[in-house]
């Protein structure tokens, strides 16, 4: 435990190190350095229920190392140019729509699984309901109809594009419109216990939040206390969403009483380190790409086996055991453990050139890249998030609706405008786009 510690300090060191020189933390490769020392000290919190983690724990320490070649695109301070995000009304008419879409697909999923939905809105008959999709997902027969993984595409469209289109409201408008496609996830994992599509949609929409408070910023933004504070009661109630659904699955607190508690929170929550420690013996022949974007190359190859669930557990602990093994399993399998570093390199540095483009010459694009890099971190402590296809294609979808609804417009005179390192757009001049838009689609 000893090493691992000591991986642990060096990753804080790192993360530090990249945030002085990249002057952010929300940068590419300061985001990977600082997520995976923070996912290291969760799995190093739990070590008295898994197994220690010390020859992963030093990899990581290799991953932050390679990841920090993209620190050359670092804004410096006289490079720092303040935009407006300026967004259609079409973009948040597509966050609403997405964000109903995710409420829908669970009611779809549950209706061709013959389990009532009149009775969903009461808190018993959703537990009875959600206890009885987890039964049919454990016996494998659990029937998700195409169109429901379809409006669940659309729910991760919407969290990607939420930031771009909140920069142009204000007050409870803006809070509403970039959390709505994760509260709508949640009634879909609190409807379904699928957890995974609410974590996905937070990943995505924080990923793309602070590609969008850069942009905003110049490049390099420093968030306020009030800004810390509201973070604060969204990861509260990400982590009540979160231990909600444990408990459900479990069938309620009697269902879990005699099992530790804080032994299945550490499993779900640090339980992959551990089982990427066990499975790194056999890392097998590498697949190029397959299963780190197998979202892409199930579509390609038309071969649904490609990246599904793993279906060999790694015992972590004494009587614990879990088939969750980070991105890095997948990135080894796909490039093998030295090529891991080298692909990480290319990835980060290409999140890292989209930021700058992003930044500089207010390129959407840019923008759109440097948020699906940040989903991709996020996720990463459980699996790559582009192994999923529906979540692949949302991507690709927000991505063109962003593209084509929003447009970035440096800020000449700072102290004109209403605007800080915030998702507060100029909305004049919003409006402004708005109508121009809509000029442009009538014509």
């Amino acid at each position: 435990m000893t090493a691992q510690y000591g991986a642990l300090v060096t990753c804080g060191m790192l993360a530090l190190s990249l945030r002085i020189a990249t002057g952010t933390w929300v940068h590419p490769s300061t985001l990977f350095a600082g997520a995976w020392a923070l996912f290291l000290a969760v799995t190093t919190l739990f070590e008295s229920v898994m197994i220690p983690s010390p020859v992963t724990a030093w990899l990581i320490v290799g991953t932050i190392l390679a990841v920090s070649v993209g620190a050359y695109s670092a804004i410096r301070t006289n490079e720092v140019a303040p935009a407006s995000v300026l967004s259609s009304r079409w973009l948040a008419r597509f966050v609403w729509a997405g964000s109903a879409s995710a409420v829908l697909s669970a009611l779809v999923t549950q209706r061709a699984n013959s389990i009532s939905t009149l009775g969903s809105l009461s808190v018993e008959s959703v537990g009875l309901a959600a206890r009885q999709m987890t039964a049919l997902r454990y016996e494998s027969a659990l029937t998700t109809p195409a169109i429901s993984i379809i409006l669940l595409a659309i729910s991760y469209g919407a969290a990607l594009a939420a930031p771009f289109a909140a920069a142009s409201q204000l007050g409870i408008h803006r809070a509403a419109l970039m959390s709505a496609p994760a509260v709508g996830n949640a009634l879909y994992a609190a409807l379904t216990t699928a957890r995974a599509a609410f974590l996905i949609a937070v990943a995505i929409t924080i990923g793309s939040w602070v590609v969008v408070c850069a942009v905003t910023a110049g490049g390099r933004p420093h968030f306020s206390w009030r800004t810390l504070f509201f973070s604060a009661l969204a990861t509260s109630f990400v982590v009540f969403v979160f231990l909600w659904g444990i408990v459900t699955r479990y069938g309620g607190f009697s269902g879990i009483s005699s099992i530790p508690f804080a032994r299945i929170v550490g499993v779900y929550m640090g339980g992959s380190i551990p089982a990427f420690e066990t499975w790194l013996h056999d890392t097998g022949s590498p697949q190029f790409g397959t299963q780190t974007f197998a979202g892409i190359a199930q579509f390609l190859f038309q071969d649904r086996s490609i990246g599904s669930t793993y279906r060999d557990f790694a015992s972590i602990g004494d009587g614990v055991s879990t088939n969750v093994y980070t991105a890095l399993r997948q990135l080894t399998e796909d490039f093998t453990l030295p090529g891991m570093f080298v692909a990480l390199t290319v990835f980060s540095s290409i999140a890292a050139f989209g930021y700058r483009t992003a930044m500089t010459r207010k390129s959407v694009v840019g923008a759109v890249i440097a948020s699906a890099w940040g989903a991709f971190v996020l996720f990463s402590q459980i699996i790559s998030i582009f192994s999923f296809t529906n979540v692949t294609v949302g991507l690709i979808v927000g991505g063109i609706v962003i593209c084509r609804f929003t447009e970035f417009e440096p800020i000449d005179d700072i102290s004109s405008a209403e605007i800080h390192p915030s998702l507060v757009g100029d909305i004049k001049r919003s409006r402004t786009f708005s109508s121009r838009l809509a000029i442009a689609a009538r014509d």
